[in-house]
């Protein structure tokens, strides 16, 4: 599991729901197992899961989970009245301890679209025991590439993000108790995340909670690029950023191109440039594609390679005996042609 990162589109990131920590760990399971191929199903064996919870599973376990799980789904707010459920299995079947997990097809332009999405490592969320600190790390993760020290979210947006039920912890002070200050000591304790966090009142009333990034040190930029150092912050916003618009740009032309390319060719565009301001130039040159890499790859899909052009050389004439098949008589002496030599020359692999 070291090393996987999940990759989730922010369209579900951002939508209400019911999950348990069993539940949310087993769905960045098959959020980070998804490919290009689009799968409309998701296999996990029983051994699997017990070495991912670390617990045996005995049949009414089994039958549990995937009872619970086939009614999960997310619901999406498009507008202040409307919005979409989302439900995310179409069943769940259990059968010689293997677990098949179909997905429904209003779920899957969710899944495989990520135009807007956070990604984090797998490894990290299994750290994480509360159901709430879950979601408040991927809050921050999906905050972190926004460049900013700091933000704040209102108490009850708070509330219905991490999935807090109205009549669960209507204190603020268990609130503060049973989710916040166990997300905080999770989160830093055990992921690459550290923050703190404050409380915003307005009069006597707390109405926000300001989440506050801690500075954890400078991180080198990957050897292909070969700039001076940026922080952490910076280097992560443009990763998204570069990742975010090559998925665009291969989704637009079917293509396969990895985010280093992308990368590099804006990485050299700046550059060139000399700019000043070294990282908001960077930004926006890989927001914009100032390079005009996707044109210039389009030329090079375009051009036909002179390798893949094949000569035939001219068939020889058939001798006939036939006295009307007589060749005329010519009035000069007739060359003759290697071809084989002919063809280097005109391709110039003789060079």
């Amino acid at each position: 599991m070291q090393g996987i990162e999940v990759w989730k589109n922010n369209s579900l990131l951002n939508a209400k729901s019911q999950w348990n920590t069993q539940e949310q760990k087993l769905f960045n399971v098959l959020l980070s197992d998804l490919n290009g191929d689009k799968a409309d199903s998701f296999t996990v064996t029983k051994n699997e899961l017990e070495k991912l919870f670390r617990v045996n599973l005995d049949t009414a376990d089994l039958k549990k989970l995937t009872k619970s799980m086939v009614k999960k789904g997310f619901s999406l707010q498009r507008g202040k009245n409307s919005w979409s459920e989302i439900q995310i299995f179409s069943s769940i079947d259990y059968e010689n301890g293997v677990m098949t997990m179909n997905l429904t097809k209003e779920s899957l332009p969710h899944l495989y679209e990520l135009k807007s999405f956070t990604k984090y490592m797998l490894d990290d969320v299994f750290t994480l025991n509360s159901k709430y600190s879950i979601r408040i790390f991927e809050l921050l993760k999906r905050e972190q590439f926004k460049q900013k020290a700091s933000f704040s979210v209102g108490i009850q947006e708070l509330r219905d993000f991490v999935g807090v039920l109205p009549d669960e912890y209507p204190k603020f002070v268990n609130f503060d108790q049973r989710v916040l200050k166990v997300a905080e000591d999770e989160i830093n304790k055990n992921t690459d995340l550290k923050f703190k966090y404050e409380k915003i009142k307005q009069w006597r009333t707390i109405t926000e909670i300001k989440f506050i990034y801690l500075e954890t040190g400078k991180v080198k930029i990957p050897q292909y690029l070969n700039f001076k150092e940026f922080n952490k912050s910076q280097l992560e916003t443009i990763m998204q950023i570069g990742l975010n618009k090559t998925i665009e740009i291969n989704n637009r032309n079917s293509w396969s191109i990895e985010p280093q390319e992308y990368i590099q060719a804006q990485a050299r565009k700046t550059k060139e440039s000399c700019p000043d301001n070294f990282f908001g130039y960077f930004k926006k040159s890989l927001e914009e594609d100032w390079a005009g890499f996707e044109e210039a790859r389009k030329l090079e899909r375009d051009q036909i390679s002179i390798d893949d052009i094949k000569v035939i050389p001219p068939k020889k004439k058939e001798n006939r005996t036939s006295s009307k098949s007589k060749k005329p008589k010519k009035d000069f002496e007739e060359r003759e042609y290697d071809y084989e030599e002919l063809e280097r020359k005109l391709l110039g692999w003789d060079k």
